[in-house]
């Protein structure tokens, strides 16, 4: 075996790093800093052997494009300049130096070859693969009330931004690059309908969402630069009938919650088969499955029978700190039952369970992970009607994020808050809104270009998308496959998510797109010159 020489042997180090970073985006931050440390290190150790570090940082500079990536991390310490808070600002610079560190060891370092990048693809796909199973085994093995506690090493939403990156990887191997025989290439599909089939069935509805139009996006972008009719047509049929056959169905789920079922108010029964009397509050018309939650009650009935069934009191909390007692009667009133010893006796011990753990609803045990998703959500609109409070409903409270980042912005439009103030800013703006928002609901913008407005201002705006869109009028890349992917995935996440405010998402996207942009060879052209 020919031995390796000391620079052949930094570079295996520096490629095992990006090894390390790619098994880690979905798995663990503490391993994602790890694979960093090592690709910084062997660059670093490389350049002082070689005595040329200070000719590499020459290099970056002359690279306009890697430069204008990472400009907008250089603006992130110009926000210094006028912020109070410096030890939120440091540690916000902290958090984010991937921006920095990755463009300039990336575009500084030797292009890696097909055979080492398909590696690198294939090792995300593993680790992404190995998230799934490992959350599947959680979802099968424990009651969950909430799915999103079956991901327990980085958050649902930057998971599922990593199963449409392997998603796209796994389209390449198997019939662009097609290096894998045909055996090989049916286990990659195979795995492929895996990674679609889990999005839908732990309700990853933003990983979902992003990978169908990432997918039209380039099938409309291929159809029109080749000029291919029948694509084109068949382009606009989907674009048609996909939102319109989505149309129909969520106004079907619409008419389960808002379409109350017939009933006689005047005929309802005064007692309860043991001779207490009912409560009816016939003025209060939410529902529950088209049941009125509020007839049809015996309070003092509901709490023995329930005492006696469950280990969690009546009067206190459920497992996801809901008042108990409203679970149980929203959850009885989806059945049809009254809410009484009668209703409690005919729960099963799996219903039973399924209240304890904040299930307010028989449709999250019976239906399928995709339509609970959307009931849910608009579940949340449906009881605004009769709570105004956005607390703890997701896509309810995003709007005020985003009211209270447009207020900050545009009170601060010219610079913006400065790097460390911006948690200082929400908590007084939430304070001047006089917000419903519970304290612990009191989130960032949830909303990447909002965060940057509220953050730096307009001219901050114009330096972020310079920052993301220069180096492909630069390099030439705009037409490559994976640049296409990672752009599009991360662009359309940033609408509802702050997905560079945190490692998961700033390593997410800094790694892959400064790896596609600079550190493979230019193979990988959607469209050809």
């Amino acid at each position: 075996m020919e031995k390796l020489s000391r620079k052949e042997i930094l570079y295996w180090i520096y490629w095992f790093g990006l090894a390390v970073i790619a098994a880690s985006l979905p798995l663990s931050k503490y391993t994602m800093s790890i694979g960093q440390f090592l690709v910084l290190g062997a660059w670093m150790t490389d350049g002082f052997i070689q005595r040329d570090l200070h000719l590499r940082f020459v290099m970056f500079f002359k690279n306009k494009a890697a430069l204008a990536l990472s400009s907008f991390y250089l603006l992130h310490i110009a926000g210094l300049t006028y912020t109070e808070d410096f030890g939120y600002a440091l540690q916000d610079l902290q958090l984010k130096i991937t921006m920095l560190m990755l463009p300039v060891v990336i575009a500084t370092s030797p292009i890696m070859d097909q055979k080492n990048f398909r590696w690198l693809l294939i090792i995300h796909i593993l680790a992404v693969l190995t998230g799934t199973l490992l959350s599947t085994y959680i979802l099968a093995t424990r009651f969950i009330a909430d799915l999103r506690d079956i991901f327990p090493f980085i958050s649902h939403i930057r998971f599922g931004l990593n199963i449409d990156m392997a998603v796209f990887s796994l389209v390449y191997l198997i019939f662009y690059d097609r290096f894998y025989p045909g055996k090989i290439r049916v286990i990659l599909l195979l795995l492929l309908i895996w990674l679609i089939v889990f999005l839908a069935l732990a309700e990853l509805v933003t990983g979902l969402v992003i990978l169908v139009i990432s997918f039209s996006a380039m099938v409309l972008y291929v159809a029109v630069k080749k000029n291919l009719s029948w694509l084109k047509l068949s382009w606009f049929l989907l674009a048609v009938g996909i939102p319109v056959g989505v149309f129909y169905y969520i106004q079907n789920i619409t008419d389960q919650i808002w379409t109350p079922r017939p009933v006689d108010l005047k005929t309802l029964e005064a007692s309860t088969p043991q001779g207490n009397p009912y409560f009816h509050d016939t003025a209060y018309k939410q529902i529950e499955n088209g049941y009125l939650i509020y007839i049809n009650i015996q309070y003092d009935e509901l709490r023995e029978a329930w005492n006696g069934r469950s280990r969690l009191d009546y009067d206190g909390k459920d497992l996801k700190g809901q008042e108990l007692k409203t679970t149980l009667i929203r959850f009885l009133t989806s059945k049809g039952l009254k809410k009484d010893a009668d209703g409690v006796k005919a729960l099963t011990d799996l219903e039973i369970t399924a209240v304890e753990n904040g299930i307010v609803n028989t449709v999250y045990l019976s239906e399928s992970s995709l339509k609970v998703r959307i009931y849910e959500t608009l579940w949340e609109f449906y009881a605004l009607k009769f709570n105004p409070d956005p607390s703890g409903r997701s896509l309810i409270q995003r709007f005020e994020f985003w009211k209270a980042s447009w207020r900050i912005f545009v009170k601060n439009w010219l610079i913006g808050t400065g790097t460390g103030d911006v948690k200082n800013a929400f908590r007084a703006e939430y304070e001047e809104m006089k917000t419903l928002l519970a304290e612990q609901y009191r989130w960032r913008s949830h909303n990447q270009y909002l965060s940057v407005l509220v953050t730096f201002g307009l001219p901050g705006i114009l330096v972020f998308m310079f920052s993301l869109f220069y180096p492909l009028r630069k390099t030439g890349n705009g037409g490559d496959y994976f640049v296409f992917t990672i752009l599009s995935i991360t662009l359309l996440s940033m609408i509802t998510e702050d997905t560079l405010e945190n490692q998961a998402g700033c390593t997410f996207f800094y790694f892959f797109y400064t790896l596609f942009l600079f550190g493979k060879r230019d193979e990988h052209r959607v469209i050809r010159p």
